[in-house]
Order: structure tokens, then C-alpha cells, then sequence
């Protein structure tokens, strides 16, 4: 094979790592690192942990480097020979090319132990030796990360592409039945329904839909009347099918539905592609500096599979359809603004006769003009769904599985207003049926998930995936693995949740951090362990390049709310604490989240498990509740800037606001399960103190509350913001910039808001009687379904307000200089008058001849 002169790493780590690879590939067995860096490793670098007989050191020296190479290798080999007493073979692997002395050097070693009755081999991989090895097997270096940039030079079978992965994976047995190879996709699969554009109808014919799509070709128009022929030429023209669906829907479940017909080119695949080639490619695994570079996906794809041109690629899959897998995926990076740009210049490029199938999560393809296409929206499952699902699942002719009679009738019958998070997806039914749940647990989300995540999957035999020296020490090490898995929720957390998946480096960053933090973990193993079974099998899958990411968001988020209350647990039950410097700890805490404000479901979760904690009095709701920590965390979050100091980003405020947003929305969702009847959030104490800071307030106010509550029950309890005390009590606030606030339901009895501006401002549902509203500007404002009975509105300014369903009888002095353009629509008027009719409404108050009154 001629020698392609690949450029060294440039750290030793991504040396050990290629090599880890080869050693897996050359030997067949699981070699990994030996411990991390700064742990005593005798010698060497890489070792087969079952056997033990291999070992590799790993050098990274230049050229320049030999002598050092020789003193260092021979020092190397006697400590590993004395710490380690299986070895066999001793592999000294390094970065420098071909060098007699080297070579010379290891033939006298091993001719050494030769006379003296030691059975070691010593072996050296030079760098020419490496580079060869990484050429011929370019496909699983690249995988993982390394030489992605490089063309190797490749025959017909060396072209990539993501088909038979997608295939392969269809076939393979699901992660809750490893042993039980009956339970896959192709036995398990439920082809969906579908949406097309508006049309409210779900439709059951996607196969139909696929291959009419895929055939419809111009040469193949019916040869009939003239509009027959421009139909035809106009469906002839969509080159593009969207396929659109939310996060567990089965979109790629799909695409591996197709590949595996293809694979088996049965009836199936011929009536979707006939003849054509088909192209699959997983968007996620493209490169996307090149992509970012290039401003543009066809680069990325031909390096990917390892073409040069369109036109090669052309010529090998003539007239091909291509699948693009997750193109939400690719909408995450830098530098990139229209991401429609992707897409629209495969349309310029024209690569003859193709056709292209995208899918993708909602609203990240912004349907344009300038590309022909058709869209569908993949639907999650109705109940008839849900009872095929059920056939599928327990029929002889398909898994054979048992299910009990109460989650059968659950999953049937499941209500689709709180309970389709758990079983509207294929991933997630899935782990409900094949656990048989007890009923009881769904009644309560955060209760079935922590139940699934916590208890059932640590409690799974995972013997045969460490061989005799380690069976079975998983469950020991339960409260770790959950830990992990919050931390990996966390860190897509920090990266605004635009990154779907962990890299594995990440991950043994994780794992090690944890490890080092906790005492207990003594056993010089438990990295290694913990790294191959962190996913326990189950609700995680790997990809190309050695990350992991979770089979559905809400698991995500679930783990997010786990790592909350895990720390925010930590902090309350901490009793060498004081006050003060609880407060420090959740301030610390709470500045973590500067990227957006909490998902919605994170936000249900947090609740949830709150309305569990209520009584609980180890957990920090029900501490909260006797400390009332969170008026004195508040209001110095709003009120001491020098807190956001040292946040290390250019957009400081937007962090801020981010920061108060998820510190709100978890108390506002902790809360309501403790609150009394009619009781209020009390967000902060000194009054004098935000009143000092109102231009923070102005700012932040909209944003930090505009979060609606996830509670299923009742939106208006704790929804409502108690902002009484702020305005009652101190003068400072007359004339206060509230424009755009959200207010909406606010509790603002007699509140004092003369002159203040709340333009815009949302006051739906707010009870304003006796409020002070003289001379305030509420131009634009919401007022619908607002109290204003016996509030003072001399010269307040109300054009163009919404006042339909206002309670405006015996508003105080009804003299408002403008109401030009309000909406009197069903408003109450100050002698009781109401009318649904907006003349008859304007027409009474002009009756009434109300001085200074503009109407």
C-alpha cells in the first residue's frame, strides 16, 4: 500500500486514543486506556483489561527524538514486566517513521529475553507503520473523530454512506431486550400518520406517499388533457419531501424502515425507489467546519462519503434519492444565519435526476419559495396507534411480550392532555410497556420516569457485557450513574440545548469529575466500569464519532430537574450553613443557567416532583417552605449587579435576565404545591431596595415572569405576581417605567401607579380596584378582564387599550384625556351600562358628556 504521510497528532492523548482504536481493530478485543492522566500507570498506556497480555506504551516523540525514545521505552518495559505478570506482548507504538537504530534497538530486546527464558515479545508500530494501518481503515478513524479532512484513496465498496447502519439497526435487538432478539424494529415497527401541509385529516398512507414522490418523474406524466399534463408537470417538480415530526415520532425509526427494505431489496423497496440508488445520510455526522467554511451541505456530504465531485457522485448513484437524517441537527451552528442556504443550494447544484428526502423536527426548515417541495408532519400516536403498537408488542407473529392488563388498558385509554408526554412515542411506550409498570405510578410523570430510570433499568443483568472478572457491581454504584446522566442533561443544558449529544471525551470528563469529588469510590476499576455501562443499556444510543445522546427530550429534561434538585437539595439540608451563606450557595448555583430560560417540561417535571415532596421535610420544598429563603435570594439577585461580575459572556444582560428567568421558574413551579388558598409568592422583602433599581425592573420584569406555570390544574393561583407591597409603600415608584411588563392576573389592589407608564403592558385578569391610576399612560395596554371597579383614573391615557370583559363600574372620576381607539367591547361602564356592541359602547359614554373626555 503506498504510505499517505499522515501528520502526527499533536497532543499524546489523541495519540493514545488512535492507537486504543487500532489495538480494538488489529486484536479484536475491548483494549482501553489505563486509568486517566496523572494516575501511576507502570508503564504503559493501553491494555485489554480481560487478558491482560497485551500492553501498549504509547510515544509521541518527533524524529529529532530517538535517543529519548530508547532510555524512555526501556524503563517503560522493566516497570511494566514488574507491576503486571500476564503480559505476553509488550507494543511499543510511537509517531516516529521508520528508524533503523529504533529497530535495531527492539531486535536486541527481544533477543535478550530470548536467552534469558523470557516468553515477552517485544513489538514496534512505527509511524509508517500507524499511517498505513489508519489508511486502510480510514472509515472507523474517522468515525471517531480523526483524519476526517482526508480523501483516502478508495474502490466501489469504500464509498460511504449511512444505509446499512440504518438497516442494521433496524434488525438489532432493543436495548430493554438485549437477549431476546424477537424484540426489534422490524417486529415492533407501527408505520405512522401523517399530516400534509393544513389538512387537519391524518392520513395512513405513507408508503403510498413515499413512492409517489420518489416516481414522480416528468418523463413518466400522463399523456392526457392539458391540466392532467400541468398537474403532473408541476408534481413532477417538487425534488424536495420534508418530513417533519417531534422529537421521538420515529423519523429516523423511518428511514431505518427504509434502508432495511432496501437492504433486502424486497417488494417493499422496489414499490418506493423501483430502480433508483438511494443515498442515506446522517446530517449529524457531517463535518460542520466544512459546512460553516463552505456555507453550504454538498462539500460536507461528498467528505463524508469520501468522494471528490458531484459529478463521481453522480456517476456512481445516477438518478439516486437521498436521504438526509436531522437536518434540526445542522441548524445549531455558528455562523450560519439562513439555514435555508443548506438545502437551497443543493436545488442550484442540480445533480441530475435526484431527489431528496429531509427530515426534521418542526420549524427549523423555513419553507422558501426558491425550492420545490413537498412537506408532511409525522403524528404521534392516536389510540388506534397505540393498539397496533399493543398487537405488535405482545403477538406471537411479531415480540411475543406479556403486558398487564392495567397499563394495556392505561396506554389505550391515556389522556391526551397530561399524560402523551409518557406514551404518544414509539422510544417512550416502549419503556413503559416493557418494564409492566404498576398503575399507580401513572399518575404522577416525574414519579413513572424516576421508577423507569432509577429502579427498573439499574436493577437489569448486564453481566455479559464485562465477562467473568466483573460480574455484577453495577447496582452498587446506582447513585453515580443517575449522577452521570444529570450532568449530561446539564451540559446540553450549557450549550442552549443546540447540542443533541455528549462526545466521549466529554463523558470521561464527567465521570472523572464525579469520581475525584466522591471518597467513596475506591476501586481502580470503577472508571473503566462506569464508562461502559454510564447508559445502562438502555436510553441512550451511540453514534458515529463515540457520542451518546438521549433517545427523547423529555428525558432530557427530566435529568435536568434531577440535577436541580439534587443541588438545590444539597444546599437546604446543609445545617453548618447560615443564612447568608445559603443564599451565596444558590446565587452560585442559579448563575450557571445564563444560556435560556428553562424548557417547558423541565419547568412540569420541577412541579411534579414538588407536589411529591410536599410532605417530605428532608426536601428542599419543604425546607423552603420554613426557611423562605427565596424574597432575600430574589431580591439581591435583582438588586446587587456586582453578583454577574464574572459571568464570561458578551451578551451580559441577556444572561442576567436568563439567570433570574430559571431562578423564577423553579420557585414559581416548587411553590405551587405549598401554597395556601389565595396565598401569593412573596418574591422579595425590602421594597426600598428594588425601588432603588427600577430600571433593572423595567428591563426585566416582562421577561423574568412571562413563563406561564405548568400546572394542569390552574393556571391563576401562583401565576399571579404580588407586586402590592413594591408600589403601595413607597412614593419612589410613582412614575415608574412598567411599558410592556407582564402583569397579567397581578394581585395590584389599591396600588399607587400614578403616572406611571404602562404602555403595553399585559393586565389581563388584574385586580386594579382602588388602584391609583391618575395620570398613568396605559396606551396600548391589556386590560381585558381586568378589576378597575373604584380605581382613580383621573387623566390616565387609554388609547388604544383592550378593555373588552373590563369591570369599569364606579371607577373613581372617569376622566381620561384619550381613549381614542380602545376596545369597549363588553367593559363594564362606570353607571353599570354594558354592551358586546362597540358603537353603542362609545355612543353612551359620549352621552354621558364626561369633561375632558376624547373619545
Amino acid at each position: 500500500m503506498q504510505q499517505r504521510n499522515l501528520i502526527p497528532p499533536k497532543n499524546d492523548s489523541d495519540f493514545e486514543e488512535i492507537m486504543k482504536i487500532y489495538a480494538r481493530l488489529e486484536w479484536n478485543k475491548n483494549f482501553v486506556l489505563c486509568g486517566r492522566r496523572g494516575q501511576l500507570q507502570n508503564g504503559i498506556d493501553i491494555w485489554d483489561l480481560q487478558d491482560s497480555d497485551r500492553v501498549i506504551q504509547c510515544k509521541n516523540y518527533s524524529a529529532d527524538r530517538v535517543d529519548s525514545f530508547l532510555k524512555d521505552i526501556k524503563g517503560d518495559y522493566s516497570t511494566a514486566v514488574q507491576n503486571y505478570s500476564n503480559i505476553k506482548y509488550f507494543v511499543a507504538a510511537t509517531t516516529i517513521p521508520d528508524d533503523v537504530r529504533i529497530q535495531k534497538f527492539i531486535a536486541n530486546m527481544n533477543e535478550e529475553n530470548r536467552q534469558n527464558f523470557v516468553s515477552i515479545t517485544v513489538e514496534l508500530l512505527s509511524w509508517n507503520d500507524i499511517s498505513d494501518f489508519i489508511t486502510k481503515h480510514s472509515k472507523a478513524f474517522q468515525n471517531e473523530g480523526f483524519y476526517t479532512n482526508i480523501r483516502f484513496p478508495i474502490g466501489e465498496e469504500d464509498v460511504h454512506t449511512d444505509n446499512a447502519k440504518y438497516a442494521e439497526g433496524f434488525s438489532e435487538p432493543l436495548f430493554l431486550h438485549k437477549n431476546d432478539s424477537k424484540v426489534n424494529l422490524c417486529n415492533l415497527f407501527v408505520m405512522p400518520k401523517y399530516k400534509v401541509n393544513k389538512d387537519d385529516n391524518p392520513k395512513t398512507d405513507l408508503e403510498d406517499k413515499l413512492s409517489a414522490f420518489v416516481k414522480s418523474d416528468k418523463d413518466d406524466n400522463p399523456k392526457t388533457d392539458l391540466e392532467d399534463k400541468l398537474s403532473a408537470f408541476v408534481k413532477s417538480d417538487k425534488r424536495f419531501l420534508f418530513i417533519e415530526g417531534d422529537a421521538g415520532c420515529g423519523k429516523s425509526t423511518l428511514v431505518s424502515w427504509m434502508n432495511y427494505h432496501l437492504q433486502n431489496d424486497d417488494d417493499t423497496a422496489k414499490k418506493i425507489f423501483g430502480d433508483r440508488p438511494v443515498i442515506t445520510i446522517r446530517l449529524r455526522n457531517l463535518n460542520r467546519d466544512t459546512i460553516k467554511a463552505k456555507k453550504g451541505l454538498i462539500d460536507s456530504i461528498l467528505e463524508c462519503m469520501k468522494l471528490n465531485t458531484c459529478e463521481d457522485m453522480e456517476k456512481r448513484y445516477p438518478h439516486a434519492v437521498m436521504i438526509l437524517d436531522g437536518f434540526d441537527e445542522l441548524c445549531m451552528i455558528d455562523n450560519i444565519e439562513n439555514y435555508n442556504e443548506l438545502i437551497e443550494e443543493l436545488e442550484e447544484i442540480d445533480l441530475d435526476g435526484y431527489k431528496y428526502i429531509v427530515t426534521s423536527r418542526p420549524h427549523y426548515i423555513k419553507k422558501v419559495i426558491t425550492i420545490s417541495y413537498e412537506e408532511i408532519t409525522l403524528q404521534h400516536f392516536d389510540e388506534s396507534k397505540r393498539i397496533e403498537w399493543i398487537e405488535h408488542y405482545t403477538s406471537p407473529k411479531h415480540c411475543g411480550q406479556t403486558l398487564n392488563d392495567e397499563i394495556k388498558n392505561y396506554i389505550i385509554n391515556i389522556s391526551d392532555s397530561t399524560d402523551s408526554v409518557i406514551c404518544d412515542t414509539p422510544m417512550t411506550l416502549y419503556m413503559l410497556a416493557a418494564k409492566n409498570i404498576s398503575i399507580d405510578l401513572t399518575k404522577n410523570s416525574w414519579e413513572l420516569y424516576h421508577h423507569i430510570f432509577y429502579n427498573e433499568l439499574m436493577d437489569t443483568d448486564y453481566n455479559k457485557m464485562f465477562g467473568r472478572k466483573h460480574k455484577h457491581e453495577i447496582h452498587k454504584y446506582k447513585d453515580i450513574f443517575y449522577k452521570v446522566t444529570e450532568e449530561i442533561a446539564h451540559k446540553m443544558y450549557l450549550s442552549n440545548n443546540n447540542k443533541f449529544f455528549v462526545s466521549s471525551s466529554e463523558l470521561r470528563e464527567i465521570i472523572s469529575k464525579l469520581i475525584d469529588n466522591d471518597t467513596r469510590l475506591t476501586d481502580k476499576k470503577i472508571n473503566y466500569l462506569i464508562e461502559q455501562c454510564y447508559a445502562l443499556c438502555n436510553y441512550w444510543k451511540e453514534t458515529g464519532d463515540g457520542a451518546v445522546e438521549f433517545y427523547h427530550n423529555n428525558i432530557r429534561d427530566f435529568f435536568l430537574c434531577e440535577k436541580i434538585y439534587r443541588e438545590l437539595n444539597a444546599i437546604y439540608a446543609d445545617y453548618k450553613l447560615s443564612k447568608n451563606d445559603k443564599i451565596g450557595k444558590l446565587i452560585e448555583f442559579f448563575n450557571q443557567f445564563t444560556k435560556a430560560p428553562l424548557q417547558d417540561m423541565v419547568c412540569k417535571f420541577i412541579l411534579l416532583r414538588a407536589e411529591k415532596d410536599v410532605d417530605n421535610p428532608d426536601s428542599f420544598v419543604y425546607k423552603e417552605k420554613e426557611q423562605r429563603l427565596l424574597p432575600y435570594l430574589f431580591e439581591e439577585m435583582l438588586t446587587n449587579g456586582e453578583l454577574y461580575d464574572n459571568l464570561h459572556t458578551k451578551k451580559h444582560m441577556e444572561a442576567i435576565v436568563n439567570i433570574l428567568s430559571c431562578t423564577a421558574q423553579v420557585y414559581r413551579h416548587i411553590y405551587e404545591p405549598i401554597l395556601e388558598e389565595k396565598e401569593y409568592m412573596k418574591w422579595w422583602n425590602d421594597f426600598e431596595s428594588i425601588n432603588e433599581n427600577s430600571d433593572t425592573i423595567k428591563y426585566c420584569f416582562r421577561y423574568i415572569f412571562k413563563h406561564r406555570l405548568m400546572n394542569q390544574y390552574d393556571y391563576r393561583l401562583s401565576n399571579r405576581i404580588d407586586i402590592r407591597w413594591l408600589i403601595l409603600t413607597d412614593s419612589d415608584l410613582r412614575g415608574a417605567d412598567l411599558s410592556g411588563a407582564d402583569l397579567s392576573s397581578a394581585d395590584l389592589i389599591n396600588a399607587n401607579l400614578s403616572r406611571a407608564n404602562l404602555r403595553g403592558a399585559d393586565l389581563s385578569g388584574a385586580d386594579l380596584s382602588g388602584a391609583d391610576l391618575s395620570d398613568a399612560d396605559l396606551s396600548d395596554a391589556d386590560l381585558r378582564g381586568a378589576d378597575l371597579s373604584g380605581a382613580d383614573s383621573i387623566g390616565a391615557g387609554l388609547r388604544g387599550t383592550y378593555l373588552r370583559g373590563t369591570y369599569l363600574r364606579r371607577v373613581v372620576y372617569l376622566r381620561v384625556t384619550d381613549l381614542i381607539g380602545a376596545d369597549l367591547r363588553g367593559a363594564t361602564l362606570p353607571d353599570g351600562f354594558k354592551s358586546f356592541d362597540q358603537e353603542e359602547q362609545v355612543q353612551h359614554l359620549k352621552e354621558r358628556k364626561i369633561k375632558r373626555l376624547i373619545i
